[in-house]
């Protein structure tokens, strides 16, 4: 996924489709192939999630059980610093052994030492924090639904070739439940329409979703 730099969102490149639904989670499949999103360089993992994306408290703490920054398991969300470019996956608790073991601070952590995230070069945050940049980001499971809606509003940047495959494969029923759908402001006739216009483009597309 190609990131270009400059402009407050990270500097990605293309159309801007806009949207309104009252079901987010419909674009679950987008959420699990994963996508980038916006944020402000060399923050923690907490900091990603409560400060920029309003994700704090219960839900953050019961359901975002297992954690891989740049493909490595992560146990201290307070240590581990997120930079332009990271690859971020967050996921429910998975099952079996395997699960277990690659849950934050589970009692299986230990086994998984070698591969797990060093959190050391972290004191580097100072140079270059506050820019705004883009990471990668992968829901699995339940979170791609349930945390739709946050990271929809949000806007989310995704290769608009891949975006066309996939709306293509959607059922027409996923159509249905997409209200005002615009691209580059100018209002669809219909929700179908969408891959149409899109398949002429390259780069990103930024997906974000109205509030009502």
């Amino acid at each position: 996924m190609k990131t270009h730099g400059g402009g407050n969102d990270g500097g990605v490149a293309g159309a801007v489709v806009e949207f309104r639904t009252s079901r987010p989670e419909i674009f679950d499949f987008l959420l699990q192939e994963g996508f980038q999103v916006s944020f402000v360089d060399r923050c923690t993992i907490r900091e990603f999630l409560c400060c920029q994306l309003a994700l704090c408290g219960d839900y953050t703490e019961k359901n975002i059980q297992t954690i891989f920054l740049n493909s490595r398991p992560v146990d201290d969300v307070d240590a581990a610093v997120l930079r332009g470019d990271d690859r971020l996956a967050l996921s429910a608790a998975m099952p079996g052994l395997v699960g277990a073991t690659m849950r934050k601070r589970g009692f299986f952590a230990k086994m998984r030492h070698s591969i797990s995230h060093d959190s050391a070069g972290g004191d580097d945050r100072a140079a270059g924090r506050g820019k705004r940049c883009l990471i990668q980001v992968k829901l699995f499971n339940l979170l791609a639904r349930d945390l739709a809606r946050d990271f929809l509003a949000r806007g989310i940047f995704f290769p608009v070739e891949r975006l066309c495959t996939l709306l293509g494969r959607r059922p027409v029923r996923f159509f249905a439940d997409l209200n005002a759908v615009s691209v580059n402001g100018e209002p669809l006739d219909s929700p179908k329409e969408m891959e149409d216009r899109l398949r002429p483009l390259s780069g990103c597309v930024q997906l974000r979703l109205l509030g009502d």
